[in-house]
């Protein structure tokens, strides 16, 4: 697997996917689990120790707040509801969230399994000239975990800021939305296939020959109208 690489060192080049026979591609959270795992998680971490974080958790989900948020993505690319939950992790080791991260795994997430997804992973994974790549913008050491249990040949995520092994509470590395810009921005082939769930991973399936699509059904319509206005054939996963 791929070392996961924060902004200093930066992502190894897609160019060395080049000798990969079939590329598969997948997100991890609404597609191989059910769940948006960097909040999930967080409720998970902190919803009994930190009542700070408690308050926060009722404020990003009301109407008002999440009106705001919206604006802010829109006019200014700043996800405000994710910024300031993740100062929530600021001071605490990378070893201690990747142990909180491992029970959050065992506990919350095997539980979420999207099953038909996990198998189609699985049953790719046996074709020795089938390569799995998981990309996903949630957290370094959520993705860490997932990539230890899925099999996988190379595994990207967005990377939090750390100094001496400790959480500044903020990203190095942002991949949401930015998934082709960050990675295969050089990538000329294409994959053979995309797995996701996320409207705002276009740019990966423009470049995948099959596009699996996981659909709930709050997204149902958006993608019905996203697929027919680009003239995609896709295999629709219902969840």
């Amino acid at each position: 697997m791929i070392k996961l690489l924060g902004e200093d060192e930066g992502y190894e080049s897609s160019r060395n996917f080049t000798d990969m026979n079939r590329i598969y591609i997948f997100d991890i959270c609404g597609t191989l689990y059910r769940s948006n795992t960097t909040f999930d998680f967080l409720e998970y971490f902190l919803k009994d120790t930190n009542i700070y974080y408690r308050y926060y958790n009722i404020l990003r989900k009301t109407i008002v707040w999440r009106l705001f948020n919206k604006i802010a993505v829109k006019l200014l690319r700043m996800d405000m509801t994710r910024i300031i939950a993740l100062c929530f992790l600021k001071g605490y080791t990378y070893d201690e969230l990747k142990d909180a991260a491992q029970s959050f795994y065992n506990e919350y997430l095997i539980p979420h399994q999207n099953v038909k997804v996990i198998d189609s992973l699985k049953s790719l994974s046996l074709d020795p000239h089938n390569k799995i790549i998981i990309v996903s913008a949630t957290l370094d050491f959520i993705a860490d975990i997932i990539s230890r249990h899925v099999p996988c040949q190379s595994c990207y995520s967005s990377q939090l800021a750390y100094q001496n092994g400790v959480c500044q509470g903020k990203l190095s590395v942002d991949l949401l939305g930015r998934k082709v810009e960050k990675i295969f921005a050089d990538f000329e082939r294409y994959f053979e296939g995309v797995y996701t769930d996320d409207l705002s991973d276009m740019t990966l399936l423009e470049k995948a020959k099959e596009k699996n699509i996981i659909v709930y059904p709050k997204t149902k319509e958006k993608w019905e109208r996203l697929l027919k206005k680009k003239g995609w054939n896709a295999n629709i996963i219902a969840c």
